[in-house]
């Protein structure tokens, strides 16, 4: 019997202990390749995320420990250096960041943005993922001081659907041009 099926608390059982902050989950730096997604080895790494998502699901984490595990997973899964998570605020029909792993203030200050304006706003308004190979030189992204600072170059901006109805946009962004492939939609 292995120290895992003795303690369910031991390894990556316990989604608190695996992706507190500093701990293996870490934005990619600038020139370390981007893995091969063909490889068993990113596909086990995919599968091992979604199952630890579904574990945070179903266990005792309030809302925001679970919206902070989805960043942190896909910022991992991603080899993302900064992901955001913005749900929808029905009533004053905006986006507002919820959750991100980036530490920036600047990031985490952005004002919410309005449905149909900017990336995100667009994805949640169409209800399609977007993907931008260079934010800075896109007319659509807003924030292009922030994505100067914080170093940002692609997105995939992909909406957040419960019964066919768009309540967030998930953000993932890379520090260099990356073209994101139709697995990594899917993924998202």
């Amino acid at each position: 019997m292995s120290k895992t099926d003795r303690d369910p608390q031991a390894g990556s059982k316990n989604p608190r202990r695996r992706y507190s902050p500093g701990a293996e989950s870490r934005p990619r730096e600038a020139g370390e390749p981007h893995p091969d997604p063909s490889t068993d080895d990113h596909l086990r790494k995919q599968i091992e995320a979604l199952e630890e998502v579904s574990r945070a699901i179903v266990s005792d984490l309030y809302l925001e420990d679970i919206l902070k595990l989805i960043v942190m997973v896909t910022a991992e899964v991603m080899n993302s250096n900064i992901c955001s998570l913005l749900l929808l605020n029905e009533k004053e029909g905006t986006l507002e960041i919820r959750a991100t792993q980036s530490v920036s203030e600047e990031y985490l200050n952005k004002p919410a943005i309005r449905l149909g304006e900017g990336i995100a706003g667009m994805v949640a308004a169409e209800n399609r993922p977007v993907q931008v190979r260079d934010v800075k030189a896109d007319p659509r992204y807003a924030n292009k001081k922030v994505a100067e600072k914080e170093g940002l170059c692609s997105l995939l901006s992909v909406p957040m659907c419960v019964k066919g109805k768009v309540i967030g946009v998930l953000n993932c962004y890379t520090s260099e041009p990356r073209d994101f492939t139709p697995e990594d939609v899917k993924l998202l």
